[in-house]
């Protein structure tokens, strides 16, 4: 029997333990009370008591008098289970709840469908957040130092107070948002989203002010939802070359590694469905190669503290400004990540050296 003790809620432990409200009238006063039934069932793997899956669905829409702030209290709690995608599906189809949290969804039920997606664009999304959680709670899905990798990455909390792997399943979800209202039929008759994911970003943060998500938390989200399609881009331009790579890398920063997971995730979900027997190991090759470039090359050069000392910096850029200091570092960065620099000490001196002297000449002729 699950430990369970709340006021409002009991457990029956028949054949199968489901969880049941305890006063249906309390509850219609207290509607986050319908939320909290899915986030039980989660936490404390339960089924739900028949009579009280249909008093959620008949009052899901009071779900709305709930503070924004306690519904996303909840929705992240789920969020946390390594089965989010289950009762996200409950929430949806068999409670009616989650079109009246995220009202968002219901355009995006009705498009999508085109020569990619076989399914709508809001069974697109839920097939992809239930494809990263098997990649998140795998064990061995990635290569050795890949998977130990994004392993402590994703249990990382950010400032907001959320983990990675929350805001990433919950990016997810809404990775196509923008799509209903990016759609366009070209003069094939093909069906366009070109732009769906700068209407997304927009949508997205409407919804984090909305639940009163923290400042991090919605910067987080939004990055997701703007960024999805990169490494799909550079996958179908077959580029994935130093210079196409870095200043990716260095845009994207630490979330470049929730980036190549949701687009991995995407592109299986979307492949998955329209071609069954299609071997993915292509485009997770392509991943595993820019997670690789992104920890082994370009991790190391931005910090410098593996070649240089903070001394031969101090002594070497002495009476030199911070901007243009900051553009001859920033450019032995590159030369090493392009691999037209070895990353040793004395031919990294070497180089801010004559940086140094091309820029005191330069000065020089200008005098």
């Amino acid at each position: 029997m699950n430990t369970f003790h709340n006021p409002f809620f009991s457990i029956q432990d028949d054949q199968e333990e489901m969880i049941s409200i305890v006063d249906f009238h309390i509850c219609k006063e207290n509607p986050i009370c319908l939320l909290q039934a899915v986030r039980f069932m989660s936490q404390y793997n339960l089924s739900l008591d028949p009579k009280t899956a249909i008093f959620i669905k008949e009052n899901a829409k009071e779900i709305q008098r709930a503070a924004g702030d306690e519904i996303a209290f909840e929705i992240f709690e789920i969020l946390k289970e390594k089965n989010t995608y289950q009762y996200f599906k409950i929430m949806d189809e068999e409670l009616n709840l989650f079109e009246y949290i995220f009202p968002e969804i219901l355009p995006m039920k009705n498009v999508g469908k085109c020569d990619y997606h076989v399914v709508d664009a809001w069974d697109h999304s839920l097939y992809t957040l239930k494809e990263i959680e098997k990649i998140i709670y795998s064990k061995e899905y990635f290569e050795g130092h890949i998977e130990k990798a994004y392993k402590k990455h994703m249990q990382e909390i950010l400032p907001g107070g959320h983990t990675r792997s929350q805001l990433l399943k919950l990016g997810a979800l809404f990775h196509d948002i923008g799509k209903p209202m990016a759609k366009w039929i070209d003069e094939r008759g093909k069906t366009r989203f070109i732009g769906h994911e700068v209407v997304g970003t927009e949508m997205m943060e409407n919804i984090a002010n909305r639940f009163q998500l923290p400042k991090a938390s919605k910067k987080y989200l939004c990055k997701m939802v703007r960024e999805h399609m990169w490494a799909l881009n550079l996958y179908k331009r077959n580029d994935v070359s130093g210079r196409a790579t870095y200043e990716l890398f260095k845009k994207l920063g630490q979330e470049v590694l929730d980036i190549l997971l949701l687009g991995l995730s995407d592109v299986i979900a979307t492949r998955k469905l329209l071609h069954p027997e299609e071997e993915m190991g292509m485009y997770k090759i392509h991943v595993e190669y820019l997670v690789n470039s992104y920890l082994t090359r370009f991790k190391e050069v931005q910090s410098l503290e593996d070649i240089l000392r903070l001394e031969d910096i101090k002594t070497n850029l002495k009476n030199i400004c911070k901007e243009k200091s900051d553009k001859i570092l920033e450019g032995l960065r590159k030369e090493i990540f392009f691999g037209e620099l070895p990353p040793q000490r004395e031919r990294a001196i070497e180089y801010i050296q004559r940086c140094v002297q091309k820029e005191r000449q330069r000065e020089e002729n200008l005098s």
